[in-house]
């Protein structure tokens, strides 16, 4: 995501560039690097794996409990989400932007692109998140208190739930929903599944790229109903690929040195996103423009402003998002206090 919205910015569409630079590396540098809109797919079904799977496993097994599930969700987003703020608003004002408070207040209670439009746009897909977590928390509800006046509460959240995707794209609520439900067939070890289901990804990748980003004229019209079908495809041959390779742990000093690297970046990647387009704002604000070709000292740039985003964002996911499962605790005895009380 990071790369991809780095290089939208800094880099000219391939077009743009010198027709002596429009070549078989430029194409695998822009093929690599313009799948942000994927990766957030990816996110969304790596969410519904570790969380909406687990909830799901508690619904059934009937250890659900709403609240502990709604104090580790809303710590989980709003901790780093609440912090940003320090990085974002001083960019804004730095930059002379008008702060409007309902857009910045209604972006922390999760109402972008419902009621709202964000101010930085990567935090459009915070509100798919947190809606995604209300749904199953609702779920959740409803059935631990069936039958019991408490189940109103959750049919309520529900009836909510619905109303606001009629506002945002249910397709990846459902992409969510598989990515959940690849929780329980993990269990199942194969090589040959796990290859057909990333070669079948790849192709699905594909398609979405060719029929509704590339700007060359194929002769070919889509609609959103088919991109709809496109991504579900992508949401579940990805998931079946992911529940396989996690059975599988890198063997090699290189693929153990890069699931190292995976894991460090993976703690505090939710910062990074948060704060990536504020530093490239920054960056922007002292000198950092947009490139007409590529040079070598452009890709220097290019690759020490993604660095320089992955810093800031240690930086700031240090005395915040790290402490965050001690917030959690914290809450939580609170909560059991307020309750033996």
């Amino acid at each position: 995501m990071v790369i991809a919205d780095y290089r939208d910015a800094l880099f000219p569409h391939y077009y743009g560039l010198p027709e002596s630079q429009q070549n078989i590396a430029s194409i695998i540098f822009y093929t690599l690097t313009r799948n942000a809109q994927e990766a957030v797919m990816i996110f969304f079904m790596l969410s519904g794996f570790l969380v909406g799977g687990r909830a799901m496993e508690r619904i059934i097994s009937g250890t659900f409990r709403p609240t502990t599930y709604a104090t580790d969700r809303a710590t989980r987003i709003m901790i780093p989400l609440a912090t940003s703020y320090l990085l974002c608003i001083p960019v804004y004002l730095l930059f002379g932007y008008h702060i409007e408070l309902f857009s910045w207040v209604g972006t922390l209670l999760s109402l972008q692109g419902i009621l709202v439009e964000p101010p930085f746009g990567v935090f459009w897909s915070l509100s798919y998140e947190v809606w995604f977590y209300i749904f199953m928390g609702a779920i959740g509800y409803i059935i631990m208190y069936r039958g019991r006046p408490k189940a109103i509460y959750g049919i309520t959240a529900l009836f909510v739930v619905s109303l606001v995707f009629t506002r945002l794209d249910s397709t990846y609520l459902f992409m969510w929903l598989i990515g959940a439900a690849g929780y329980f067939i993990v269990g199942h070890k194969s090589k040959i599944t796990m290859v057909i289901a990333l070669i079948t990804a790849a192709l699905s990748w594909s398609l979405l790229d060719l029929f509704l980003e590339s700007k060359v004229n194929i002769g070919f019209k889509t609609s959103p109903a088919m991109y709809s079908c496109i991504k579900l495809l992508f949401a579940i041959s990805f998931s079946i690929f992911m529940t396989q390779a996690v059975q599988y742990a890198p063997s090699s000093r290189t693929g153990r040195a890069l699931n190292n690297i995976g894991t460090w970046l993976a703690a505090f990647s939710y910062t990074l996103y948060l704060t990536h387009m504020p530093v490239l704002r920054l960056l922007s604000y002292f000198g950092l423009w947009r490139f007409d070709r590529f040079s070598t000292e452009n890709m220097l740039c290019f690759i020490g402003s993604i660095l320089l985003a992955i810093v800031v964002a240690y930086l700031m996911y240090l005395p915040f998002e790290r402490n965050t499962p001690k917030v959690r605790r914290f809450l939580k005895r609170r909560i059991a206090m307020l309750k033996a009380g």
